[in-house]
C-alpha cells in the first residue's frame, strides 16, 4: 500500500509541478534582439555628409546683369559641379559680379560662384578636393558646365578660369571606448522554483517506496 501511494504521489507531482516552457519565450527574445540591433544600426556612415567648400570665376558673353545671369547659371553649375566630382549634394551658395576681374570685351559678364558639395564620406570628400585643385580641372569643368548649359536650353556660353575647393570635412576625435554594461542576472523564475519542489517531491517518493 505504501508503495501504490509513494508511486500516485510521484504522478500527482510530475503532472501537477513540472515546469512547461513555452516556444514564445525563445520567440519574444529573438525579437527583443532584432529590434535591439535595429536601433543600433539607425545611424551609419551613409548618414553622415562630408564637405567640400570653394569657388569658381567664369565669363559669360551675354547682355545680362551679373545678377540676372547668376540666377540663369545657378542650377547648371550646380549640376556640372555634381558630375564633375561625384558628389551627392550640390550647391552654389552666392554669386557675384567677379570684382577683381576685367571684362575681356563689353558684352563679357564675369562672376564668382561660391558652392558647397556633399559627400558621403571623408574618403570621397578628399579625392574631390585633390581633383579639384589638380591641374586642368577648370577645362574639364567648363566642358561640363557648357553640356549642363546646353541641356537646360541655354544658349550661354561659360568660359572657366579657375576653380578651387577646401575640405571641409571636420577632423574625427578619438575617444575612449564606453564599456560595454554587463546585463543583470535574471531573477529566478517561478518555473525554477517549480522544478525545485518537484525535484525534492520527487525524492522523497522514492524513498518513501523503499519502505
Amino acid at each position: 500500500m505504501m508503495k501504490i501511494a509513494s508511486v500516485a504521489a510521484l504522478g500527482f507531482v510530475a503532472a501537477a509541478d513540472v515546469p512547461v516552457f513555452s516556444s514564445n519565450d525563445d520567440y519574444d527574445e529573438i525579437n527583443l534582439n532584432i529590434r535591439l540591433l535595429a536601433a543600433h544600426n539607425s545611424t551609419g556612415a551613409a548618414n553622415a555628409t562630408f564637405k567640400v567648400t570653394g569657388s569658381l570665376d567664369s565669363t559669360y558673353n551675354t547682355a545680362d546683369t551679373a545678377t540676372v545671369l547668376c540666377t540663369a547659371v545657378k542650377a547648371p553649375t550646380e549640376s556640372a559641379l555634381s558630375t564633375s566630382t561625384g558628389s551627392a549634394t550640390s550647391v552654389v551658395n552666392t554669386c557675384a559680379a567677379a570684382s577683381s576681374r576685367r571684362a575681356l570685351a563689353a558684352s563679357d559678364v564675369a562672376i564668382t560662384q561660391a558652392y558647397e558639395l556633399g559627400f558621403t564620406s571623408a574618403a570621397a570628400a578628399a579625392v574631390a578636393t585633390s581633383t579639384i585643385n589638380g591641374a586642368g580641372f577648370a577645362s574639364t569643368f567648363q566642358s561640363a558646365l557648357n553640356s549642363a548649359l546646353t541641356s537646360a536650353g541655354s544658349s550661354l556660353t561659360a568660359t572657366v578660369s579657375s576653380v578651387s575647393g577646401v575640405d571641409a570635412t571636420p577632423v574625427a576625435t578619438t575617444e575612449a571606448p564606453v564599456a560595454p554594461v554587463a546585463p543583470a542576472p535574471a531573477a529566478s523564475s517561478s518555473s525554477d522554483a517549480s522544478m525545485v519542489k518537484a525535484t525534492t517531491a520527487i525524492a522523497a517518493a522514492v524513498f518513501a517506496s523503499l519502505f
